[in-house]
């Protein structure tokens, strides 16, 4: 091989790496400035049935999620005491599994409300009265689904007893966005009722968020929490 090939080789292979890293640092770059930042704060309980009283919910941290192809397990952050640990935010989206965060990015909700007839069928919903946007002011129900899970105690897994139940559906470039939307239904006859759900990511609500983002490349897009949970009679 002449020295001039050895040249025209020796350039060629510096061209390609000076494009593999401009290619690494627009995607890391594109990555890392469309953050979300979920502020869920206080949920609000609104008691539509007169069989229903005294509602509250709390929220608290996933430490672990086990997968199995499509299906997920999910496990509470702990404390010393093996106490769930309160946590008011949704962590950052991070479908790639590239950054190191504390806590993962789903959020435990438990729904406490008291039964005062000896047998009550109601409905659970979640309702919002905000439209679809790709704003970096934004609304949880944009870019959240809800999972109803099994719990016994902190130490053992929250199992899915439902498929994702969310507020946006994409279809394409079309967009569908319901405001209320029924997460769980059933008929009680114990006074005391403890309900878990998961809060996740809709992954295709969030990608489509990031792909039409309406505005200037910005740091973080905030999510406020725009969702109210409603108790009402079937």
């Amino acid at each position: 091989m002449s020295s001039r090939q050895l040249k025209k080789q020796l350039v060629f292979s510096i061209l390609m790496v000076n494009f593999l890293l401009v290619a690494i640092f627009f995607t890391v770059f594109s990555w890392f400035t469309l953050q979300d930042q979920n502020t869920v704060g206080n949920f609000y309980v609104n008691i539509q049935s007169p069989n229903v009283i005294e509602a509250s919910i709390e929220t608290f941290a996933i430490g672990t999620v086990v997968k199995n192809g499509s299906e997920k397990t999910f496990f509470l952050a702990l404390d010393d005491n093996n106490e769930p640990i309160p946590l008011d935010y949704l962590p950052t989206y991070d479908d790639r599994e590239i950054l190191l965060t504390e806590y993962k990015p789903y959020l435990a909700l438990n729904l406490r409300f008291k039964i005062t007839s000896e047998n009550a069928n109601v409905a659970i919903s979640a309702a919002t009265f905000k439209n679809f946007q790709s704003t970096a002011e934004n609304f949880i129900s944009n870019c959240t689904q809800f999972i109803l899970v099994s719990y016994s105690d902190p130490t053992q897994p929250l199992t899915p007893l439902s498929e994702p139940i969310s507020f946006v559906s994409i279809d394409g470039e079309n967009v569908y966005k319901e405001k209320s939307i029924e997460i769980m239904h059933d008929s009680f006859s114990d006074q005391n009722i403890s309900l878990w759900f998961i809060l996740e990511y809709n992954k295709s609500a969030i990608e489509y968020i990031h792909s039409h983002f309406d505005g200037p490349i910005v740091e973080v897009i905030t999510y406020e929490n725009d969702i109210r949970l409603e108790i009402t009679d079937l």
